[in-house]
Order: structure tokens, then sequence, then C-alpha cells
């Protein structure tokens, strides 16, 4: 059976990996603790490494039940160490955030349906196609699907985020380069934005729709030869009521628009004396 070491001593293991781990220098993470505002005098202090520097600080964050650690391994990969389930999954938010806010920020641009407000129309396929997937289902029943206790661990991970993103909001100018040339700053997540169905598993969506349009100048057993559909031998059988001739060549243009990579290109820049000379 595997034991962990006790918290001071996991602080000393980390911080000797810390100082060969170039990755950390890169992207700006480290072995660093989260303490409530309430909890804070009763703790000794956090500690944070910073790999060029070797300083300690501590984050006072509201809104944690209690105090949390989280350690950077020399892999890279966060480890955190909290007291119960609420401050876990805040912590998760927070530290994804911190690291990768920007990232987040236009996921759920994306999932919301809100990228042609910095892209423009260009963006308005993905936007229609990102609302018509929008989950319009019973929250509390959806988070059930998940886990026992789905509503909580979600709505303390988005809280973690939006702690994050007040952090970085106190100090605009030390925004991500990215947020500055596109003119926009972090917004707050919902709930919503984690159930999204965009990143949902449709892979055989396509298909259906390519085996439908099949079946309106082609026999069952042709399709099955050319498809080369297995196991078995799946009936393609129209169902009644159901006229193929009836849907659009485009039925799809929406859907794959929602699922396409989002790309940026100069002329989304908001300032234009930041775009490329040559673009």
């Amino acid at each position: 059976m595997r034991t962990w070491p006790e918290p001071g001593a996991r602080r000393v293991a980390c911080r000797k990996a810390c100082l060969v781990a170039g990755l950390f220098a890169l992207v700006g993470t480290g072995p660093f603790s989260l303490l409530h505002p309430a909890a804070a005098s009763a703790q000794t202090a956090a500690h944070t490494h910073a790999v060029r520097e070797d300083t300690m600080d501590t984050l006072h964050i509201a809104g944690l039940e209690a105090p949390v650690e989280i350690l950077t391994d020399r892999w890279g990969i966060a480890h955190i160490y909290a007291e119960n389930q609420h401050d876990l999954f805040f912590a998760q938010g927070y530290n994804a955030a911190r690291a990768r806010l920007f990232q987040l920020e236009i996921w759920r641009r994306r999932v919301l349906g809100r990228l042609a407000e910095i892209q423009g129309p260009k963006a308005l396929d993905r936007d229609i196609g990102a609302r018509l997937l929008s989950f319009r289902g019973d929250l509390e029943r959806e988070y059930a699907y998940y886990h026992p206790d789905g509503e909580a661990i979600v709505a303390a991970f988005v809280d973690g985020i939006n702690a994050a993103i007040q952090h970085a909001l106190a100090a605009p100018d030390a925004l991500p380069l990215e947020f500055r040339l596109l003119g926009i700053v972090p917004e707050s997540w919902t709930p919503e934005v984690v159930v999204a169905r965009i990143g949902g598993i449709f892979l055989n969506l396509e298909t259906e729709v390519l085996i439908a349009k099949a079946l309106r100048s082609m026999s069952p057993d042709t399709i099955r030869m050319l498809l080369h559909l297995h196991p078995g031998r799946p009936e393609l059988q129209i169902a009644d009521g159901v006229a193929l001739d009836a849907i659009p060549d485009d039925v799809l243009r929406y859907y794959l628009a929602a699922r396409e990579a989002v790309e940026f290109a100069p002329e989304d820049v908001a300032n234009p004396a930041d775009r490329a000379a040559d673009a």
C-alpha cells in the first residue's frame, strides 16, 4: 500500500524537485498553499516556492473552508491536498484557471455561443451551433448522473475558477497577452459551462446523416457493402413517417461549425497597431 508523506515532508521533497524543474519557470507554477482568510491566523505560513527567487508566500482566498496545499512535481503535475471535498474541487478550479486562464475563457465563450463578440460575423455559425447544443434539461438531475455530489462538486469547481478570475482582474495589466491583444477580460463561469454539450462524444452523428442521405438513392445492401457496417447485419430500414428528402444537405452546418477548433487571425486583434505588419 502506498503512503503519502506528511505535509512538511512533501514540501521539502517538492522544493528539491522544483530546483531542477525548468518547466515551472516556463509556466509559472510551483508549490503553493491556499488559506481561507479566517483560518490564516491559526496556520503556519503556507509556502509558495518561486523557482528563481526561492521566496515563500501565502494566498488568502475567500471561499475555502480550510487550508489547501497544491504541490507541482518535476513533471508539472499538480497534487492537491485538501481537508474536505469542497476545498479539493475549489482548489482544482482555482489551479486550472491560474495556469490556463485564456483557454478557459475561450472555452466559456465557445460553449455559450459568444465568440462572435470578438470575431464578428465569421463566428456566427459557430455561436448558433453552440446555442442549439446548449443543455436545456433539469440541471439537478443531470448532476446526479455524474456523481451523487455532482451539484456540489461542480459548484465548488466553478467557484474556484471564479476566485482565480477575480484575483487576475485585480491586476488587469498582468493578464496574459492574448487578453490584451483581443481587447477582452475573463468573465465568470457558471455550472452551465461545465455541462455544455459541445464537448460530447457524438462520434456517429455524421455517419448517421451520411447513411440517411445514401438511402435516398441506394439499397440497404449496397450501403452495407460500401460502408462495411459491422458487426452483424444492421437494419437500415427507414422509419415510418421519416421523409429522407426533407433532410437538407447542410443539416450539419451549425453542428460542424460548433465543433471546429477556435482559431484567431490578425483581424481579430483589437488594436490594429498590434497586428502583424505582413498580415
